[in-house]
């Protein structure tokens, strides 16, 4: 604010700015401080930062919040949010799906877009047959077999991926699915997984 180095640089890290930085060129105008414009600056700093460091300032956060973990877990997870973040306080509701046994669903998040109960309840049942069935959930050999599965659904594979976002993270907005459940682990995604298909079945029950 009142202080700008040429007309295209914005971005600067603490050193850059001592060096570039002259009182000569402060601008005497009265300044307002942009908060969006601040939150981009701040998002831009978390991204460059190195994994280890990111991780460290982000452990408080998750630890107040009550979720418990080692210093290597948050580490790995860092390339799933690092592209995310804008303030270090929003790693809680990003991750914590990650951290926890139970997670919270919204049933009716869980019937796909453009799509009815039954559609859904179809497809998760299909999504589970094929994870199940997996020796190990991962990026490389989970996604080809799910977009196949929504081919022969008559379904595009955002449809069918939404399904399994909110069933595994309990969220509509995550970070990266195939990675989160490589991390989560078999177990724990087919067991999420199972409950989905349980509440889309009792609403199928319930929907004339």
């Amino acid at each position: 604010m009142g202080w700008s180095y040429d007309d295209h640089s914005e971005f600067f890290s603490l050193q850059e700015l001592v060096e570039k930085f002259s009182l000569e060129r402060l601008n005497p105008a009265p300044a307002a401080i942009n908060f969006s414009k601040l939150d981009h600056f701040n998002g831009l700093h978390i991204r460059n930062l190195p994994d280890h460091e990111l991780a460290s300032r982000i452990s408080p956060y998750l630890r107040s919040a009550g979720y418990a973990f080692d210093d290597q877990s948050i580490i790995d997870i860092i390339p799933l949010i690092r592209e995310r973040l804008v303030t270090l306080d929003e790693a809680p509701d990003w991750l914590g799906f990650l951290f926890t046994d139970e997670i919270q669903i919204e049933s009716s998040q869980l019937i796909g877009n453009k799509m009815n109960v039954k559609e859904s309840l179809l497809a998760a049942r299909g999504a589970y047959t094929i994870l199940a069935d997996l020796p190990a959930i991962n990026l490389e050999n989970a996604e080809p077999l799910l977009r196949l599965l929504a081919d022969e659904l008559g379904l595009k594979a955002g449809q069918l991926f939404g399904i399994l976002r909110v069933a595994i993270t309990g969220q509509t907005v995550s970070p990266p699915l195939f990675e989160s459940m490589e991390i989560l682990g078999k177990e724990r995604v087919l067991a999420r997984l199972k409950k989905a298909v349980d509440l889309l079945f009792c609403l199928s029950e319930d929907d004339p």
